[in-house]
């Protein structure tokens, strides 16, 4: 699934063969807009936009409420592998 607006960077760290491995919390391209994530979210860090809903990074707690809410399973973390090198 590939990321929409709305995903922030959690962290980034090197692993031991030097890969950079970012990991960013997000909703991925299955989004259908119903805004139940919107509606429980407790620091109203989350809007429905054209292309699905977006987190403000800024103000999200990564609680993990609108992830458990989600009906398609649309909300949570990627990692982003960038090789050693690159």
């Amino acid at each position: 699934m590939e990321k929409v607006s709305g995903g922030f960077t959690t962290s980034t760290m090197v692993d031991e063969e030097g890969n950079t491995i970012i990991t960013k919390f997000g909703v991925m391209n299955v989004c259908s807009q119903c805004g139940a994530c919107v509606n429980v979210c407790p620091t109203g860090a989350i809007t429905i936009g054209p292309n699905g809903a977006e987190i403000n990074g800024n103000e999200c707690a990564i609680c993990w409420v609108c992830a458990d809410v989600c009906p398609l399973e649309a909300i949570g973390e990627k990692q982003i592998i960038i090789p050693a090198g690159s």
